[in-house]
């Protein structure tokens, strides 16, 4: 779940999800992706393959950043 910083501009929104598409490059990605709970943080990279009714950002392909 990301939130956006406080703005005043038109059109701009509060909270909205991220779906990614993570594709481990190895088994180091592999064990942090399995350890994963909820309320984890992770830094990702991906690029923006769709927006689902303004409240969700689709990231296909994404990467962690370690």
């Amino acid at each position: 779940m990301s939130e956006l910083m406080e703005s005043s501009a038109a059109g701009s929104f509060g909270k909205f999800a991220v779906v990614a598409f993570v594709a481990p490059r190895d088994d180091q990605d592999i064990q942090i992706l399995l350890k994963l709970q909820t309320g984890n943080e992770v830094e990702i990279l991906g690029r923006v393959d769709g927006v689902s009714a303004r409240t969700a950002l689709v990231l296909s392909p994404a990467e962690l950043v370690r």
